[in-house]
């Protein structure tokens, strides 16, 4: 019973596999709403313009074209290190583009309450999913172990 509490249950690959699939699941539903739907897309674009994103008219197709084909990709385990990477670096410029303004608005009571409001946003803690996966790569339970 300790051996249990103290280690899990060993499904490492189970583990790997709802982590992978889970965030890119997420990742290509967000980026094909972004794509295909209007409302989502104007909503991108003016994401995109208020944090003064270069290449505004390339990147409003750029950055969802790549957060639905990578979150594709991440899901079904294929070249998941590379789309991985590709989420994180999106993810990575959303944290830094919005995340202070967010934690203000918590309006933190002290340091630790600031590190709390960070870890609560989806952006950081899909950046330490996508890092599992670059880490630890896709697992058994994906195209990369068939193909690789």
């Amino acid at each position: 019973m300790l051996d249990l509490l103290a280690h899990g249950l060993g499904a490492h690959d189970a583990a790997l596999a709802s982590v992978r699939i889970g965030a890119g699941v997420f990742f290509a539903i967000s980026g094909g709403n972004k794509l295909f739907v209007a409302s989502r897309h104007a909503s991108l674009r003016d994401n995109l313009e208020r944090n003064r994103i270069p290449f505004l008219k390339f990147m409003e197709w750029w950055v969802p074209f790549w957060e639905f084909v990578a979150g594709l990709m991440l899901a079904i385990g294929l070249l998941t290190a590379f789309s991985a990477a590709v989420l994180l670096i999106i993810c990575l410029v959303a944290c830094h583009c919005e995340a202070r303004e967010k934690v203000a608005k918590y309006q933190p009571i002290n340091r630790f309450d600031t590190v709390a409001d960070y870890l609560y946003l989806p952006e950081v803690l899909f950046v330490l999913m996508l890092l599992v996966n670059i880490l630890a790569g896709a697992g058994a339970y994906s195209l990369d172990s068939f193909l690789f």
